[in-house]
């Protein structure tokens, strides 16, 4: 009974503290959330600071998908090489680089004739020749990759290139945006196997992704997937307090699952419409988090690895998002 009243205490509380607007949520999440949860024989130690856009308000939309593929020449085709006892066969790590600031335009990938000024205005072209509507496509990310050299495995020394002639690969990442507000994917999503039904239609969630590779002599490669909008309706969210978000997470918390928020980021994702190629976007708040599939597992049970997923909560409830239905969507009606 008193678990009953508490919930329904709470449940009044985060209803009279509803934010109103975006602006209101901001200054909510100007104070980072520290806090210690006792739960299971641990102490979770939450310290982590949301993330909120420099927007004055979300709404929602309905949005659809743009594709465009391209590829010009030909990959070069090179003979096999025997391999050797005890060495390998490896490229060396990758040069990552977060903005083209960060590059020297007039640097090259490991001998590529074309200048990385010159392969990231290629890359750029592409994507400012990608029709869409309402949605701002951005350079996320640069990865140099190195040809392929001779690594060997017993002392860790590299040796020579495997072929002569080969040369570095640029690699273009790009992001998507709307009302300065970063649209997410859904990936990497965390369930609570405990409430989730599994024999029930499931939504399709979109994956939008754009990059451009561009590779030795004329190879270039070229692929976008992108949100574009298509109507928007709803033009100002009101969004629940970051406290509905907070207890969200802390439930998990002391259910003995969740062990650690690593961020919290207000986006946009996607949502199933039931019309095939359509997607609801709307505001949702996506959070990564430590979090396993029963108060007795850890990371000893993935290998010695810390398993890291991501909650994602309707920014208008502070719920957590099992399914990616769009409002107002009754599957296998």
């Amino acid at each position: 009974m008193r678990t009953i009243l508490l919930a329904v205490l709470l449940s009044l509380t985060l209803g009279c503290a509803r934010a109103q607007t975006l602006p209101e949520l901001t200054m909510q999440a100007e104070e980072p959330w520290r806090e210690t949860i006792s739960a299971y024989g641990r102490e979770i130690q939450i310290d982590v600071t949301p993330v909120v856009p420099d927007t004055e308000q979300m709404g929602i939309y309905r949005v659809t998908t743009v594709d465009v593929q391209k590829v010009e020449g030909n990959s070069p085709v090179r003979e096999t090489v025997r391999k050797k006892r005890g060495y390998a066969y490896r490229t060396k790590p990758s040069n990552v680089y977060d903005d083209a600031q960060s590059l020297d335009p007039d640097s090259r990938a490991y001998g590529n004739p074309l200048t990385t000024g010159g392969a990231l205005d290629l890359a750029q072209g592409f994507a400012q020749s990608v029709q869409v509507q309402g949605v701002e496509i951005a350079l996320e990310q640069i990865t140099i990759h190195s040809p392929f050299y001779i690594f060997n495995k017993n002392t860790g020394e590299w040796g020579e290139q495997l072929y002569e002639d080969e040369v570095g690969t640029y690699h273009f990442e790009f992001g998507f945006s709307l009302d300065g507000v970063t649209i997410r994917n859904s990936g990497n999503l965390w369930l609570d196997s405990s409430s989730y039904t599994f024999d029930e239609p499931q939504p399709q969630i979109p994956y939008w992704i754009g990059s451009a590779m561009i590779g030795e002599q004329d190879y270039r490669m070229y692929g976008m997937s992108a949100p574009s909008v298509l109507e928007q309706t709803t033009q100002d969210v009101q969004f629940a307090p970051l406290e509905a978000t907070k207890a969200s997470l802390r439930s998990l918390a002391e259910r003995g699952l969740l062990r650690d928020v690593v961020s919290m980021e207000l986006v946009y994702a996607g949502f199933d419409c039931g019309e095939g190629e359509v997607w609801e976007l709307r505001p949702v708040w996506q959070c990564e988090v430590e979090i396993y599939y029963d108060a007795e597992a850890d990371e000893s049970d993935y290998g010695w690895n810390k398993n890291y997923s991501n909650v994602i909560t309707d920014a208008r409830t502070g719920e957590i998002v099992q399914k990616f239905w769009a409002d107002g969507v009754e599957p296998g009606a």
